[in-house]
């Protein structure tokens, strides 16, 4: 009889622990409305439950499989870019979706209400329009000068007509079939086409037009004057005229950049008078114009990577960026190409196992174990990893190594790494136990790979030779 009691008696404890563990999803939870490639928390609560779990996406109750694995229970929360699921390939837009968070063994939940993916909404397309930039009035331009007509256009494609205008009526065009996008035509003032020479005068006017379109003219007049002889002052003017410069800072190192996420463009400028103008670039002839009309005292701005001025680009590579100052031909350029990636959302950390060490003589080497952990949900290689040993008692810089070529097996790697010191000859120095160390590693030291948790994670182990 007691036996049983025992029996029964352990049974319910056990029946007690199994129904104790759940785990609940709270988000989302129905009602929702997702874009495809935006980014969203997908969160739940837990009760009694340890180790990873999976996140499943279904649809009219089937599943389609997993949209994450492996990842801990205890967190609460994942940050999931609407993409793909593993292994079957991208997530289509559509409504009576839900998410199951689960554990192989426990029972999982899922969301209370159907959520909806939708496909990401595109802006409005601009109004097709032209606008005269320069000259805009007040102008002096000389006969048989070069000068840059300049304007800025939304919605249109294909070639425009430069016309010039006095007094309201148009003398001919100065040039025709010029590309709408290159915003710019060098105009040497001699002829107007079919007509013969301009002349000196007043009240001109600059007109770009597309055919059968509205084009725009110059707000103002300008001023076409004869050449003349320049005066010694003119010549003192021209010797110390300060000259305009621009020199881009930042994106300078070619590292990648994640798609939509912040970062400062900076750059140094002398003398500049002109708006300024940030482009994006690259070798295949893009110019995407990112922002335009700053104030020539500007520095730095705050850029969403790959937004331009009307709408996005996408990602891609041998990237550059433009600054420039409006109607001078003064700009810089990134030294470097960068990339625009996808964002990389990974968990670094590391520590240092402990030190073996062995002494040949009047050189002691040092063996440091490391172990390097990544909690992402990617596997990543290449990462580097800075190791150094300060040594105290001895003389000479600190010992550093870096090691490039990390490649990560499974969700970690562990390596050992060999430091040789050489002795002082004092007898105080040959004493093994009286020299102390320092070994510092620090994984990913340029931030390459955005922990979303620490920058340059660094692990200090002290020890005593």
């Amino acid at each position: 009889m007691k036996k049983l009691l025992t029996m029964a008696f352990i049974m319910l404890i056990g029946i007690g622990l199994i129904f104790s563990q759940s785990i609940t999803v709270t988000l989302p939870n129905g009602g929702e409305n997702w874009d495809l490639g935006s980014t969203h928390n997908v969160t739940w609560t837990s009760s009694g439950v340890s180790g990873n779990v999976g996140i499943k996406l279904f649809r009219n109750g089937s599943s389609l499989g997993y949209i994450a694995q492996n990842i801990p229970v205890s967190a609460g929360t994942y940050s999931w870019e609407i993409e793909d699921i593993i292994g079957v390939g991208p997530i289509s837009a559509g409504a009576n979706y839900q998410i199951q968070v689960k554990q192989s063994g426990v029972a999982g939940d899922m969301s209370d209400g159907n959520f909806t993916i939708c496909l990401p909404s595109s802006p409005p397309p601009p109004t097709a329009s032209i606008t005269v930039t320069l000259p805009n009035g007040g102008e002096n331009w000389t006969l048989g000068s070069t000068h840059d007509i300049t304007w800025t256009s939304s919605g249109v494609s294909g070639n425009v007509g430069i016309k010039l205008f006095q007094n309201g009526s148009s003398l001919g065009y100065i040039a025709q079939n010029i590309p709408v996008s290159a915003g710019t035509y060098s105009w040497k003032i001699e002829d107007i086409i079919g007509a013969g020479p301009i002349s000196a005068g007043v009240n001109y006017q600059i007109q770009v037009k597309k055919s059968g379109a509205a084009g725009d003219l110059s707000n103002g007049n300008f001023t076409i004057s004869n050449p003349t002889t320049p005066s010694l002052h003119f010549y003192h003017e021209l010797h110390v005229a300060k000259p305009h410069s621009i020199t881009v800072t930042n994106p300078n190192r070619g590292r990648d950049l994640p798609y939509l996420n912040r970062m400062t463009i900076l750059w140094r400028s002398k003398n500049l008078t002109n708006k300024i103008k940030i482009s994006l670039t690259n070798d295949r002839h893009l110019s995407k114009v990112i922002v335009k009309d700053l104030d020539p005292g500007r520095i730095s701005y705050d850029w969403r990577v790959g937004k331009v001025l009307y709408g996005f680009v996408r990602r891609g590579s041998g990237l550059r960026i433009k600054v420039e100052e409006q109607g001078t031909g003064v700009y810089d350029e990134s030294d470097r190409p960068f990339s625009i990636i996808k964002e990389r959302h990974v968990d670094l950390s590391c520590r240092i196992a402990g030190h073996s060490s062995s002494d040949h003589g009047r050189v002691a080497v040092i063996r440091v174990k490391i172990r390097v952990n990544n909690i992402g949900r990617e596997i990543l290689r290449n990462v580097p990893v800075r190791i150094s040993i300060i040594s105290y008692g001895t003389p000479g810089p600190v010992k550093t190594k870096t090691i490039r070529e990390v490649t990560y097996r499974g969700d970690s790697y562990e390596y050992s790494v060999n430091f040789s010191f050489r002795f002082h000859r004092s007898r105080r120095a040959n004493r093994r136990r009286e020299l102390e160390r320092t070994a510092t590693v620090v994984v990913d030291p340029d931030d390459t790979f955005r922990d979303r948790n620490r920058r340059n994670n660094r692990s200090v182990y002290d020890f005593v030779f």
